[in-house]
Protein backbone atom coordinates (compact mmCIF):
# COMPACT_ATOMS: atom_id res chain seq x y z
CA UNK A 1 0.00 0.00 0.00
CA UNK A 2 1.51 3.19 -1.00
CA UNK A 3 1.00 6.96 -1.19
CA UNK A 4 0.97 7.69 -5.17
CA UNK A 5 2.61 10.96 -5.64
CA UNK A 6 2.36 11.16 -9.17
CA UNK A 7 -0.68 9.45 -9.14
CA UNK A 8 0.65 7.30 -12.04
CA UNK A 9 -0.94 4.00 -10.27
CA UNK A 10 2.48 2.04 -10.07
CA UNK A 11 4.57 2.29 -7.22
CA UNK A 12 7.82 4.39 -8.09
CA UNK A 13 11.02 5.14 -6.33
CA UNK A 14 10.71 7.49 -3.70
CA UNK A 15 6.47 6.98 -3.06
CA UNK A 16 6.32 5.84 0.48
CA UNK A 17 4.36 2.87 2.09
CA UNK A 18 1.03 4.10 4.03
CA UNK A 19 -1.43 2.25 6.12
CA UNK A 20 -5.35 4.23 5.39
CA UNK A 21 -6.38 1.03 4.96
CA UNK A 22 -7.74 -2.31 5.91
CA UNK A 23 -7.60 -5.57 3.94
CA UNK A 24 -10.57 -7.23 2.89
CA UNK A 25 -9.90 -11.02 1.68
CA UNK A 26 -12.75 -12.84 0.10
CA UNK A 27 -14.01 -15.73 0.36
CA UNK A 28 -12.76 -15.69 3.68
CA UNK A 29 -14.31 -12.48 4.97
CA UNK A 30 -11.23 -11.51 6.47
CA UNK A 31 -10.23 -8.28 7.54
CA UNK A 32 -6.74 -6.40 9.08
CA UNK A 33 -5.02 -3.76 9.14
CA UNK A 34 -1.53 -3.14 7.23
CA UNK A 35 1.63 -1.90 9.06
CA UNK A 36 3.07 1.45 8.69
CA UNK A 37 5.22 0.81 6.04
CA UNK A 38 2.16 0.16 3.66
CA UNK A 39 3.92 -4.17 3.41
CA UNK A 40 1.96 -7.15 4.09
CA UNK A 41 1.82 -10.17 3.55
CA UNK A 42 -1.43 -12.57 4.31
CA UNK A 43 -0.20 -16.03 4.67
CA UNK A 44 -3.05 -17.78 2.56
CA UNK A 45 -4.22 -21.26 2.34
CA UNK A 46 -4.29 -22.25 -1.39
CA UNK A 47 -6.65 -21.79 -3.34
CA UNK A 48 -8.19 -18.52 -5.13
CA UNK A 49 -8.68 -14.73 -3.91
CA UNK A 50 -9.90 -11.48 -3.71
CA UNK A 51 -8.33 -8.89 -1.90
CA UNK A 52 -9.82 -5.23 -1.66
CA UNK A 53 -8.72 -2.24 0.13
CA UNK A 54 -10.50 -0.39 2.30
CA UNK A 55 -9.84 2.99 3.13
CA UNK A 56 -10.70 4.04 6.61
CA UNK A 57 -9.78 7.41 7.06
CA UNK A 58 -11.68 10.48 5.62
CA UNK A 59 -9.29 11.89 3.65
CA UNK A 60 -8.38 8.78 1.24
CA UNK A 61 -9.77 10.09 -2.23
CA UNK A 62 -9.01 6.84 -4.01
CA UNK A 63 -7.76 3.52 -4.12
CA UNK A 64 -6.35 1.90 -7.66
CA UNK A 65 -7.32 -0.38 -8.23
CA UNK A 66 -9.82 -1.36 -5.88
CA UNK A 67 -9.31 -4.79 -5.84
CA UNK A 68 -6.43 -8.05 -6.73
CA UNK A 69 -7.34 -11.13 -7.49
CA UNK A 70 -4.74 -14.23 -6.17
CA UNK A 71 -4.28 -17.89 -7.26
CA UNK A 72 -2.38 -19.93 -4.96
CA UNK A 73 -2.42 -23.31 -6.18
CA UNK A 74 0.23 -25.32 -3.73
CA UNK A 75 1.00 -24.51 0.35
CA UNK A 76 4.47 -22.51 -1.01
CA UNK A 77 2.76 -20.47 -3.64
CA UNK A 78 3.32 -16.71 -3.43
CA UNK A 79 1.42 -14.12 -5.37
CA UNK A 80 3.35 -10.44 -5.63
CA UNK A 81 3.19 -7.36 -6.68
CA UNK A 82 -0.75 -7.00 -5.08
CA UNK A 83 -0.27 -2.95 -4.67
CA UNK A 84 -2.37 -0.34 -3.99
CA UNK A 85 -2.30 3.10 -5.01
CA UNK A 86 -3.58 5.57 -2.51
CA UNK A 87 -4.31 9.43 -3.80
CA UNK A 88 -4.59 11.41 -0.67
CA UNK A 89 -4.59 15.32 -0.13
CA UNK A 90 -1.05 16.34 0.95
CA UNK A 91 -0.90 18.03 4.46
CA UNK A 92 0.94 18.90 7.22
CA UNK A 93 -1.37 18.11 11.13
CA UNK A 94 0.48 17.35 14.03
CA UNK A 95 -1.00 16.41 17.33
CA UNK A 96 0.83 16.71 21.10
CA UNK A 97 -0.68 14.84 24.22
CA UNK A 98 0.71 15.59 27.36
CA UNK A 99 0.54 13.10 30.31
CA UNK A 100 2.08 13.65 33.94
CA UNK A 101 1.61 11.61 37.40
CA UNK A 102 0.43 13.48 40.28
CA UNK A 103 3.10 15.41 41.87
CA UNK A 104 4.37 14.78 45.09
CA UNK A 105 6.17 16.92 47.68
CA UNK A 106 9.84 15.99 47.27
CA UNK A 107 9.65 13.64 44.80
CA UNK A 108 10.48 13.22 41.07
CA UNK A 109 7.92 12.81 39.00
CA UNK A 110 7.49 11.55 35.25
CA UNK A 111 6.04 13.59 32.73
CA UNK A 112 5.46 12.12 28.73
CA UNK A 113 5.32 14.66 25.82
CA UNK A 114 3.31 12.91 22.43
CA UNK A 115 3.87 14.15 19.17
CA UNK A 116 2.01 12.34 16.21
CA UNK A 117 2.36 13.18 12.75
CA UNK A 118 -1.86 12.64 11.40
CA UNK A 119 -1.15 14.17 8.34
CA UNK A 120 0.83 13.22 4.97
CA UNK A 121 3.57 15.10 4.80
CA UNK A 122 7.02 14.28 6.74
CA UNK A 123 7.08 16.84 9.53
CA UNK A 124 10.08 18.49 11.63
CA UNK A 125 8.28 19.70 14.63
CA UNK A 126 9.48 22.07 17.32
CA UNK A 127 8.26 21.23 20.28
CA UNK A 128 7.97 23.42 23.77
CA UNK A 129 7.39 22.71 27.47
CA UNK A 130 7.04 25.39 29.94
CA UNK A 131 6.16 23.65 33.32
CA UNK A 132 5.09 24.62 36.26
CA UNK A 133 7.56 27.06 39.05
CA UNK A 134 6.97 24.82 41.90
CA UNK A 135 8.54 22.07 39.78
CA UNK A 136 12.60 21.59 38.87
CA UNK A 137 13.51 20.04 35.29
CA UNK A 138 15.98 17.02 36.57
CA UNK A 139 16.58 15.36 32.97
CA UNK A 140 14.43 14.36 29.78
CA UNK A 141 14.73 11.37 27.27
CA UNK A 142 15.95 13.00 24.58
CA UNK A 143 17.69 15.56 26.20
CA UNK A 144 16.33 19.21 25.07
CA UNK A 145 17.45 21.09 22.28
CA UNK A 146 17.43 24.62 24.44
CA UNK A 147 16.60 25.52 27.85
CA UNK A 148 14.83 29.20 29.36
CA UNK A 149 13.88 28.85 32.89
CA UNK A 150 11.38 26.56 33.03
CA UNK A 151 10.89 26.25 28.87
CA UNK A 152 12.24 23.62 27.60
CA UNK A 153 12.44 22.83 23.26
CA UNK A 154 12.79 19.80 21.56
CA UNK A 155 13.43 19.76 17.22
CA UNK A 156 11.82 16.30 16.50
CA UNK A 157 12.77 15.93 13.19
CA UNK A 158 11.84 14.08 9.87
CA UNK A 159 8.33 12.68 12.04
CA UNK A 160 6.74 10.27 8.91
CA UNK A 161 3.58 10.46 8.42
CA UNK A 162 1.50 8.07 11.05
CA UNK A 163 4.40 8.16 12.92
CA UNK A 164 4.04 8.72 16.93
CA UNK A 165 7.21 9.71 19.50
CA UNK A 166 7.83 10.21 22.67
CA UNK A 167 9.52 12.69 25.01
CA UNK A 168 9.72 11.75 28.57
CA UNK A 169 11.03 14.39 30.64
CA UNK A 170 11.60 13.83 34.78
CA UNK A 171 10.51 16.96 37.27
CA UNK A 172 11.16 17.25 40.97
CA UNK A 173 8.97 18.87 43.44
CA UNK A 174 10.27 20.78 46.56
CA UNK A 175 9.64 19.50 49.91
CA UNK A 176 8.23 23.08 50.61
CA UNK A 177 5.12 22.33 48.00
CA UNK A 178 2.22 22.31 50.07
CA UNK A 179 -0.17 19.48 49.09
CA UNK A 180 -2.85 20.15 46.69
CA UNK A 181 -0.72 23.03 45.14
CA UNK A 182 -2.05 23.27 41.49
CA UNK A 183 0.59 22.32 39.14
CA UNK A 184 -0.25 23.30 35.20
CA UNK A 185 2.11 22.53 32.31
CA UNK A 186 2.06 23.30 28.84
CA UNK A 187 3.25 21.74 25.93
CA UNK A 188 2.72 23.35 22.54
CA UNK A 189 4.18 22.69 18.90
CA UNK A 190 5.87 25.29 16.60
Amino acid sequence: IFLDVNTNGVLDDGEPGCNYVSLLVEPLGYAGGVPLNGQYDLGMDPGDYTISCVPYMPFVQSVAPMSHSASLPTQTSYDSDNDFALTIPVFQDVSLALTAWPYCPGFDRPLWITVTNQGTLMSDVPVELTFDTDQGFLQSWPPPTAQNGNTLQWAVDDLAMGEQRSILVILHTDMSVPLGTGITHLATTG
